[in-house]
């Protein structure tokens, strides 16, 4: 629903649609550049080498520590997409004054797509390190960022509901 106050309803627009724009750059933009990347690197642009590697003829690597430990920061950094995001709304929510508000809720979309492409730069490094065993690994942590999005970060239905706290003035004294 807008808000009665044109003004704050085009403040908020302009605010959700660049937290949009930066959300869909950093977590749908870089996976064609990373998956040809990834490809030429590990496989020498080899369609058939992947196509085995996807398809197991290579044993996935979990017993080597750089596979462990960038699987558990991607781990890591997935599940705290969440908190990060509700975090920063209950800031936001805080806030008396509708800009500082949208400013909070830009900042935890913006770091929560961090994060969330952050999986997918430790699935790249992975693939360059350890090379086709991790094939199945590094492709899913490359696809992590887009299929995470709409679930883990906040939408318009939730930032409308900040925002509309901030504007009925809910936090003023």
């Amino acid at each position: 629903m807008p808000f009665q106050d044109p003004v704050d309803e085009t403040r908020f627009a302009e605010a959700f649609r660049r937290a949009r724009l930066l959300g869909l750059a950093l977590c749908y933009g870089t996976i064609i550049p990373y998956v040809v990347v990834w490809f030429l690197a590990a496989f020498n642009g080899d369609g058939a080498l992947l196509k085995e590697a996807l398809e197991g003829a290579y044993p996935l690597p979990l017993d080597r520590p750089v596979v462990l430990t960038l699987l558990a920061l991607a781990t890591a950094e997935l599940a705290a997409v969440p908190f990060v995001a509700r975090g920063f709304a209950a800031q936001a929510r805080r806030q008396t004054d509708l800009s500082r508000a949208l400013q909070r809720l830009l900042n935890g979309h913006v770091i929560a797509c961090a994060l969330l492409e952050a999986v997918a730069v430790y699935g790249l490094v992975m693939g360059f390190a350890e090379g086709p065993g991790t094939a199945p690994l590094t492709l899913a942590m490359l696809l992590v960022p887009a299929v995470a999005y709409p679930f883990l970060v906040h939408g318009e239905p939730t930032w409308r509901a900040v925002a509309g706290t901030v504007v009925g003035g809910a936090n003023r004294g």
